[in-house]
């Protein structure tokens, strides 16, 4: 029998959805006439339609009872919140009941907002009402001293809320290390406008650093850190491997420390074949460094198809991670 209700008020939706007409200068009232100056201005006693006189009779329509539509419609907002886990205090955001009437103005047929709007167009004009000037530096505090005490961290926060004012304050972001975790969850706990949020850049970090524990990803890393040293500690073999890799580097430095090892990685494989070259060339069998005991084991290194084969798999692993950190740090 319920299922059948709904099914009803669905039906009835739907239909007043596809009756739809352009209301939004429908007005209604007695014409009047107000005279100023020379000039004779005709104007209507002007009531605008709200959303539901646009689609219902202020009469309800015969089984489309406005208690029952707002039933239906807080059930349907409910198994939102409860599907998508939203912390039931977001109910009490302003902004979510202006966003409830702005949807109860349009009426029905309303379709929802998309991701990509979401994350990319809407997200955009967001962030410029929200500060037009873009980003604001207002103070810095040297915490050397109590970067490993939680309590003095979130005595610091306070201090620092307390300055720009707590009703200014949405979000705090903080690496993601133990003590500015358990600074961010205690100041939730105090503030509950407030929202802590750990730094997407040093949690991927932290990603790379457990896929770099792996065996065969760690002993990877390990080889090319020894080769691109080794090439990088002397000149005349650095001024080689650029001739020879028509100036490309093999170090690249990143925003993160283990990002810069995988991404040293990517420079090593995509100049294989240049630093294969190099290495079993004869101007390299001829130089000077040939007979150095480093020397063997960077060409070992470079000649060994399975060094080449485990870099790929490192790649695998982390080269979609270097992608998202690429989009965050932006």
């Amino acid at each position: 029998m319920k299922k059948k209700e709904d099914a009803k008020l669905d039906q009835d939706l739907l239909s007043a959805s596809q009756g739809r007409q352009d209301f939004e200068d429908l007005t209604f009232g007695d014409d009047e006439e107000d005279d100023v100056g020379n000039t004779t201005i005709k104007s209507k006693n002007l009531r605008t339609k709200g959303a539901l006189d646009v689609y219902y009779d202020r009469v309800p329509a015969k089984g489309v009872q406005r208690k029952e539509l707002r039933d239906r419609a807080c059930t349907k907002l409910a198994r939102w919140f409860y599907e998508a886990e939203i912390p039931f205090n977001a109910a009490k955001h302003e902004s979510f009941k202006i966003a409830i009437e702005s949807v109860g103005q349009y009426g029905p047929g309303m379709k929802p907002p998309s991701y990509q709007e979401l994350r990319v167009p809407l997200l955009k004009k967001e962030v410029e009402m929200n500060s037009p000037k873009g980003s604001i530096f207002i103070k810095s505090v040297d915490v050397s001293d109590i970067v490993k005490d939680a309590n003095a961290l979130v005595a610091m926060f306070e201090e620092m809320i307390d300055y720009v004012g707590e009703k200014n304050m949405i979000q705090i972001v903080t690496d993601n290390a133990s003590n500015y975790k358990k600074a961010g969850m205690t100041l939730q706990v105090r503030i509950p406008s407030l929202f802590w949020s750990p730094c997407a850049a040093h949690c991927i970090d932290l990603m790379l650093e457990d896929i770099g524990k792996i065996s065969l990803i760690n002993g990877v890393i390990k080889k090319s850190i020894a080769l691109t040293g080794y090439i990088y500690s002397k000149m005349g073999v650095l001024n080689m491997m650029i001739r020879y890799t028509n100036k490309r580097e093999l170090l690249r430095p990143t925003v993160t420390r283990f990002a810069t090892s995988f991404i040293t990685l990517r420079s090593i494989h995509n100049q294989r074949q240049d630093i294969i070259k190099m290495f079993t060339s004869d101007e390299w069998t001829t130089s000077q460094w040939y007979k150095e005991a480093s020397e063997k084991q960077a060409t070992t290194t470079v000649l060994n198809d399975a060094y080449w084969r485990h870099i790929v798999h490192a790649l695998k692993l982390g080269s979609p991670l270097i992608e998202v950190l690429r989009m965050v740090d932006a």
